[in-house]
């Protein structure tokens, strides 16, 4: 590619395209990009995204919490296991 030539924007969808193919393609990076026409550096930064994203814990999930307070009662103490040993407690002395 010469200097005056401008590589083609790729959204995200594309890219994740492009790093799914990097991958069964058993090449270096250097030489996928070659063959491929695509810049090492901004393939190496989607490539960077990509691995942030799959190795990112998921979001946590809500749990319904059993039992009820009502607005009448004055005090409450609550305990959540976190596991790993780790437990947070809550309590509102009225």
């Amino acid at each position: 590619m010469s200097i005056n030539q401008r590589r083609r924007r790729r959204s995200a969808s594309e890219w994740s395209s492009i790093v799914a193919d990097f991958r069964e393609s058993g090449l270096s990076a250097r030489a996928f990009c070659h063959e491929t026409d695509v810049a090492l550096s901004t393939f190496t930064k989607w490539l960077r995204r990509q691995r942030l994203v799959e190795t990112t814990p998921t979001a946590p999930r809500f749990v319904a919490l059993e039992g009820e307070v009502s607005p009448s009662v004055s005090s409450w103490e609550m305990e959540l296991d976190l596991g790993d040993g780790m437990t947070l407690r809550l309590r509102r002395q009225g």
